[in-house]
């Protein structure tokens, strides 16, 4: 599919309407978009406006009724020979329901992956998760809600809750505070399932053949604008993390992570100064980001979720926007190569996306790129 993106075709949108496990109806869509946003709280939603005034929710088991029916999403392409091609863009539950009735009454959908459902179900009382394991602590919170796979990064290392790891109210909260104590983040996938997974990143040593997809400007290209930036504002080059003593007594485990790159402008110094220096005045200076999370009880968890933390972090001083050629299958977190009219190349790191599901719209994204790279590198 990726090729037939950079030629001239019929772009196919499917929206079918779910309800307790049980396929409904397909919609009629004319216009909406999917937003995917790695940096919010709810990665996935969705505006689509149905085009049909029956859908209207006139009744409480209406197809479109805000009561736990969900939408799953699917776009792609149809081929010269009538043959399609489509992946699926995520699930979402209806959360809004609007129309006018002096435009024709065509409903207008809200919706939010399933991220939201977990949300909206706050602890009923306070939950002590104290010697539990965090993974399996996330699989509970979130299947005593959903019920759907949650899947985890073998990569990632499972730990026990301390003493004292008691919940009040935020159940989607604790599920990202425990994955943040695996240096990790949780989200929902496109097919319905949470994803417990490394905080992605981009570094010196990421090569070209990571990028899943090449967004090029020039003849045959997809790339239609592109507005670059740079800043400091929001950027730290280091983390401190702090966790809680075991005992209560002692002193609490830290754990650093910093921009220990001397080729980037961003660059705090080197590794040998954590934590105690010396220090290395730079000319970007120090930019010190403090996150503490009582699930963390040794300097080695500290330092994994300093680590993770400090990936969020890494490439936001030089920032791009663009606008190209819809590409249904990118995701947030995803690496793309750009490559510009004057031949330079960068790799990007995706954190925002904005995916057209009508005629006439506009694909774009954000991402962030470190200001090091040399063009034509592998």
């Amino acid at each position: 599919m990726a090729e037939a993106l950079r030629q001239s075709q019929v772009v196919k949108t499917t929206v079918d309407v779910w309800f307790n496990g049980s396929y409904v109806a397909t919609l009629p869509v004319t216009s909406g978009s999917v937003t995917i946003d790695r940096t919010a709280a709810t990665r996935r939603q969705c505006s689509i406006t149905i085009g049909d005034p029956d859908f209207v929710p006139t009744y409480a088991n209406s197809p479109l009724a805000p009561y736990g029916a969900e939408l799953r999403l699917f776009q792609g392409v149809t081929y010269m020979d009538g043959s399609d091609e489509q992946v699926p863009l995520g699930v979402f539950r209806i959360e809004e329901v609007k129309w006018d009735e002096a435009t024709g009454s065509l409903p207008t959908v809200a919706a939010f992956d399933r991220s939201k459902a977990v949300a909206d179900a706050n602890f009923l009382m306070p939950a002590d998760m104290s010697g539990r394991s965090a993974m399996f602590a996330i699989k509970q919170a979130v299947n005593d809600v959903i019920d759907c796979d949650v899947l985890f990064d073998p990569t990632l290392k499972d730990y026990t809750l301390p003493g004292g790891s008691v919940f009040d109210s935020d159940r989607w909260g604790a599920v990202q505070t425990m994955a943040n104590g695996m240096g990790a983040e949780a989200y929902f996938d496109v097919y319905g399932n949470l994803v417990v997974t490394a905080i992605p990143s981009l570094t010196q040593s990421t090569p070209q053949s990571a990028a899943v997809w090449t967004v090029d400007a020039g003849e045959n290209g997809v790339l239609v604008s592109a507005a670059r930036g740079v800043t400091r504002s929001g950027v730290y080059n280091a983390v401190a993390a702090q966790g809680v003593s075991t005992d209560g007594n002692g002193a609490p485990p830290m754990g650093f992570a910093a921009d220990t790159d001397s080729r980037s402008p961003t660059y705090w110094g080197p590794a040998s100064a954590l934590p105690y220096g010396p220090y290395v005045r730079t000319p970007f200076g120090q930019v010190v980001y403090r996150y503490t999370n009582n699930l963390l009880t040794t300097p080695e968890m500290c330092t994994t979720a300093a680590i993770g933390q400090l990936a969020n972090f890494l490439g936001l001083a030089r920032s791009l926007d663009f606008t190209c050629v819809p590409n249904p299958a990118l995701d947030a977190g995803d690496i793309v190569l750009v490559k510009y009219l004057s031949g330079q190349s960068e790799l990007h790191l995706l954190d925002k996306i904005n995916l057209p599901l009508g005629p006439g719209g506009t694909f774009g994204g954000s991402t962030r790129t470190l200001t090091y790279q040399s063009s034509g590198g592998s």
